[in-house]
């Protein structure tokens, strides 16, 4: 990274509702259509339960998938698992490919997520709004996860040189709060055109 770039304000991004969308109704019913039988929504507590743990880098993907074949009585390969898993990341948030495109000029646009492997692999791969991010923090790597303020810290120590972004947004209301408490300028994330908006403020 050029001095130049060290030296932009950093904005600290979510993935999940901020850069792309996703959805496990969309799971939920594959499999009640690879099963043959009614997948009860109640599923999904069991599979956010196994997410945690994966996103907190405890666990690893293959023994997940036992886990979920276990628990929801299917049989499910491997490959089948990552098609359907990855299968619930939907579309990038509508307009923050421009916003952030635009952005890119003046900040350093960094990842601050609580994601697994297979979901992060997959969304660089998949997703051109990920090509603008120019750095990220994910859970499983650094096996701590948002709220708790270990990967806040992290991510000050390695892009902020221990100072503070210019501006956090996520979706979620606990994690920004965090942010706040450790003198972070953040707001829940709604759509592109209030995040734009934030981001005005900084100047004004």
């Amino acid at each position: 990274m050029s001095h130049t770039q060290q030296n932009k304000p950093v904005i600290a991004l979510d993935s999940g509702k901020v850069l792309i969308d996703f959805d496990y109704a969309i799971l939920i019913n594959r499999l009640s259509e690879l099963s043959g039988r009614l997948i009860e929504s109640g599923a999904l507590s069991k599979m956010e339960e196994i997410n945690a743990s994966m996103q907190r880098g405890e666990l690893a993907w293959a023994q997940a998938i036992k886990i979920l074949n276990r628990s929801l009585c299917i049989s499910v390969s491997e490959k089948e698992w990552i098609d359907l898993y990855n299968g619930v990341l939907t579309h990038e948030i509508v307009r923050m490919r421009e916003v952030l495109s635009d952005l890119k000029k003046t900040y350093r646009l960094v990842a601050l997520s609580n994601t697994d492997e297979i979901h992060w692999s997959y969304l660089l791969k998949t997703f051109p709004i990920y090509a603008l991010l120019d750095g990220w923090i994910v859970s499983h790597q650094e096996k701590v996860v948002k709220p708790g303020p270990a990967i806040y810290r992290i991510f000050m120590k390695r892009y902020c040189n221990n100072g503070f972004p210019a501006f956090f947004t996520d979706d979620m209301p606990e994690n920004v709060e965090m942010a706040r408490k450790l003198g972070w300028r953040a707001e829940i994330f709604v759509d592109a055109e209030h995040f734009i908006q934030h981001i005005k403020s900084i100047h004004s």
